[in-house]
């Protein structure tokens, strides 16, 4: 936008018509509104703004009854007009405000209501293209981009609000900067890094020996991958080793130790998206009808705990790189139940095993701690005791839980 002719008539502190010839003050670079209080510098500001929009900025917005001059005669008409180019189009602005008068008859005053000329400079004439003020302002805000708001906050920014434009929220600052801007080629390239940064692919290593999974946990976990997880699953004599990456470059480095996987005796492949992997694995801590046990291991003994979860019949999901896996009993009675987890404990022994979820009846037979010395086992309980007076939760959901 560029601003070529400001006229002013009994407008604000200027009693007679002044105008500036913005053209010619441009042609010499920057210049400078300057001139002692009250001498009409913001006034000029507040005439563009009228004559764009019919309003000035919100601070002056009703501080005067009447943007018409008091210094002027009772004959003469306040008015703006600003010629402008935006868009590639040279506009004409001629507003005047809503002012009183006296009457030509009689005593008294009678109100002026408020008029507008837009006019467009087409070839060598001037053409009218309207006369309402609803219109007309449709118009300019359509041409222009912004509303009064914005155009005052990054066009103008009179006495101060530059101040308030640096202090506003990152929304409000980036509702005008999207109106100045095309900014919507940043914001797909956000949105394209954004989705690159959330991209997930899982290397998945399936065999049915639990040495071979072993193997192959152990072996992604001491790589320096920059693995997001490593789990394990395992159930009804088949598993699988999932090393999880995110990131641009997920599905390369997933790619990438497809040839580990592979000399750990495992199939490899890679999965891209993977919502319903760890659903099975959230799903595979919980047991409606069973048993959950969390075992607390090394990771070195991943073979040992799948073998033992197999001859168990249950299922085992974990995190292969820090010996923590979580057998699933399926349902059964709760005599079954109670035998199968001491089975499990001995098996897995020293490692302890405790209960997070199971039948009331089953909880009740069993130390759901799995507490092999008398002082840790009166620790935990204190704990509980301390933490969760009312036994809100059972055992296992106070450990940690699921």
């Amino acid at each position: 936008m560029r601003l070529h002719r400001l006229a002013l008539t009994a407008f604000g502190p200027f009693a007679g018509s002044e105008e500036v010839d913005l053209d010619a003050l441009a042609s010499c670079g920057l210049f400078l509104i300057h001139g002692p209080t009250g001498a009409g510098k913001t006034s000029i500001l507040d005439a563009i703004c009228f004559a764009l929009y019919a309003a000035v900025p919100g601070a002056r917005t009703g501080a005067r009854a009447s943007l018409r001059s008091d210094h002027a005669p009772d004959d003469a008409v306040p008015e703006v007009t600003l010629e402008l180019t935006v868009a590639g189009r040279r506009l004409r602005v001629c507003r005047s405000p809503e002012f009183s008068r006296p009457k030509k008859r009689g005593t008294g005053r009678t109100t002026v209501p408020a008029r507008v000329v837009l006019e467009e400079l087409v070839g060598a004439e001037w053409v009218n293209r309207g006369t309402r003020n609803d219109e007309v302002a449709m118009v300019l805000k359509d041409i222009l981009g912004m509303g009064l708001e914005q155009f005052i906050k990054v066009v103008l920014l009179p006495q101060g609000d530059f101040a308030a434009f640096l202090r506003a929220s990152p929304e409000e600052r980036r509702s005008v900067l999207e109106k100045l801007f095309d900014t919507r080629r940043f914001a797909d390239v956000e949105t394209w890094l954004g989705e690159r940064r959330r991209q997930t692919s899982i290397a998945v290593g399936a065999a049915r020996d639990p040495d071979a999974l072993g193997r192959a946990a152990q072996a992604l976990a001491a790589a320096p991958l920059e693995l997001e997880c490593l789990d394990v699953h395992w159930a009804q004599g088949h598993g699988e080793v999932l090393a999880r990456f995110t990131g641009a470059t997920a599905p390369e480095r997933a790619r990438g130790v497809l040839g580990l996987l592979e000399r750990a005796g495992t199939a490899g492949v890679v999965v891209e998206g993977d919502a319903e992997l760890w659903e099975r694995q959230r799903a595979a801590q919980r047991a409606p009808a069973g048993a959950v046990l969390r075992v607390s291991g090394r990771s070195t003994a991943l073979a040992r705990v799948l073998r033992a979860a197999d001859g168990a019949g249950a299922a085992v999901v974990g995190r292969a790189g820090l010996g923590l896996s979580w057998l699933r009993l399926p349902g059964a009675a709760a005599d079954d139940l109670v035998a199968t987890i001491g089975a499990l404990r001995r098996e897995l022994a020293p490692f302890p095993a405790i209960v997070l979820d199971a039948p009331a009846a089953v909880r009740a037979a069993v130390d759901p701690w799995d507490a092999r010395a008398g002082g840790e086992l009166e620790l935990m309980r204190a704990l509980k005791r301390r933490f969760d007076p009312a036994l809100a939760c059972n055992a296992g959901l106070f450990v940690g839980g699921i």
